[in-house]
């Protein structure tokens, strides 16, 4: 449990988590909670507290309930109850999902852990697959708690290769090429709201290249040394410079 919810705890205060779309007549309906030896077991409630006004049986949610941020909503098409609830500190989150049986039942149909961040890293592939540069942009910064993304190294691989093919394609067209690098800066910019650090220091030792990328280790340091270029004949001389002593230490 978190340092939030001992506290609440210990004051009693008691976190309302209303069900959105749920269709009543009578008022709002919560998703009430429990944590017992076994868990954590949920029901629906007239009130967000009180097992005295349950309109369900409980039902266990086999994650950890993070109260403060959950979210629960009802589908009333397939009669589906969805909760999602994102740990502390973190944009990873469990979701469990249920349905409503006989005299009231819920029944859980399903509940897993979900890694949020390789979600996210599986939608800049997508961009980058079809040359999205803006797409992989727009994915990136929508990354929540960057500070617990632990795939930083392989987001900034794929922003390298596509502001580099960006670069190309605005050179192509005719755009100056002190203006077609500004792809490069926005892929760095983001970098360092990744990763805390910039685009090219993403990866330090070979023996930390990741496994899972389409991009070979080799591919990665021509990538890298196309990128130096590219900021030497657009000016920006230390940072190639700074670049090209990563590519020496890496080689």
């Amino acid at each position: 449990m978190s340092f939030l919810m001992i506290l609440l705890a210990l004051s009693g205060y008691y976190i309302p988590i209303q069900v959105e779309n749920y269709p009543v007549d009578e008022g709002p309906v919560y998703l009430a909670y429990i944590e017992n030896t076994e868990g954590f077991q949920v029901y629906l409630s007239l009130s967000p507290d009180s097992a005295a006004e349950a309109i369900t049986s409980t039902a266990p949610f086999p994650g950890l309930l993070n109260p403060a941020k959950t979210y629960v909503g009802f589908e009333e098409e397939t009669g589906i109850l969805s909760v999602y609830s994102q740990y502390s500190f973190s944009a990873n989150y469990y979701l469990a999902t249920y349905e409503f049986g006989d005299d009231g039942e819920l029944l859980l149909l399903d509940a897993a852990g979900h890694d949020y961040y390789l979600e996210a890293l599986e939608r800049m592939r997508v961009c980058s697959r079809a040359g999205d540069f803006e797409g992989m942009l727009d994915e990136g910064w929508s990354v929540m708690y960057p500070g617990g993304n632990y795939y930083g190294a392989e987001m900034c691989i794929l922003l390298l290769e596509g502001a580099l093919h960006q670069a190309d394609l605005l050179v192509d067209s005719g755009v100056p090429l002190e203006t077609a690098v500004d792809c490069l800066s926005d892929a760095n910019i983001l970098a360092r709201n990744l990763t805390n650090d910039q685009l090219h220091l993403s990866i330090l030792s070979s023996d930390n290249y990741p496994d899972d990328v389409e991009i070979s280790f080799e591919e990665y340091l021509d990538m890298l040394s196309d990128y130096a270029d590219l900021l030497e004949d657009s000016g920006q001389v230390e940072l190639a410079e700074d670049v090209r002593r990563v590519i020496a230490d890496l080689e």
